[in-house]
């Protein structure tokens, strides 16, 4: 996390606005997927959820960005139809079977940190991208239920590992279990992140919740 805390994004927002066709001054929220085959209809889950936020915010306003895990196909998703307001970014990872790894290039690599600091909040389950954005003292929002907007145990579970749930208390990370709190919790974090922007001196950052929990 050291690289993130003194890191500075290599490119615009006008230069990734132009790049995906989004609008710069709408919010962006970045949507991180699981690895394929935990969750096999999680793209529904994306569609799901941005269809809600059209319903209250213009794609001029907020605009999701989808990541691809790792362990998806370059071409996956391609030629799906998916919402006004939804983008699925450049993949740059690729699967090198003889040594059993996923390799992403430098190109991906600096888009990711590009997209931590041009995002105003990560939605995904639980997972290791939460640390990232608290490093950068950024918003997150941990969803809890799948394609139909309700309660998926596929989901939850991931919120019981054990070194996660201290994290869930930190005012930056907010839970949702259900699509219908979804804009109240939009609502509530900017208006944190708002008040952090104003008052830095008086809230703690992100990655110093991560050290304490990580050196118990």
């Amino acid at each position: 996390f050291d690289v993130l805390k003194g890191s500075e994004p290599a490119y615009s927002r006008s230069h990734y606005a132009k790049k995906y066709g989004i609008p710069e001054k709408a919010d962006w929220i970045l949507y991180t997927m699981m690895p394929p085959g935990l969750i096999n209809d999680e793209i529904e889950t994306v569609k799901f959820v941005a269809n809600d936020l059209l319903k209250h915010y213009t794609p001029q306003e907020k605009v999701i960005i989808v990541r691809k895990n790792p362990n998806h196909s370059t071409y996956e998703f391609a030629n799906m139809t998916l919402p006004l307001n939804t983008v699925i970014a450049e993949h740059y990872c690729t699967f090198d079977r003889d040594n059993d790894m996923i390799i992403q290039s430098p190109e991906g690599e600096q888009e990711w940190i590009d997209l931590l600091h041009h995002c105003a909040i990560s939605l995904s389950v639980p997972s290791t991208v939460t640390l990232e954005f608290l490093t950068l003292n950024k918003p997150v929002i941990n969803i809890g239920f799948g394609p139909d907007g309700k309660p998926d145990p596929r989901v939850n579970q991931h919120f019981e590992a054990g070194f996660y749930k201290p994290i869930l208390s930190h005012q930056l990370v907010k839970k949702v279990e259900n699509i219908s709190n979804l804009t109240k919790c939009i609502i509530s974090l900017n208006e944190i992140r708002n008040n952090t922007e104003e008052k830095p001196a008086n809230e703690k950052l992100g990655s110093d919740v991560i050290l304490s929990h990580l050196l118990r």
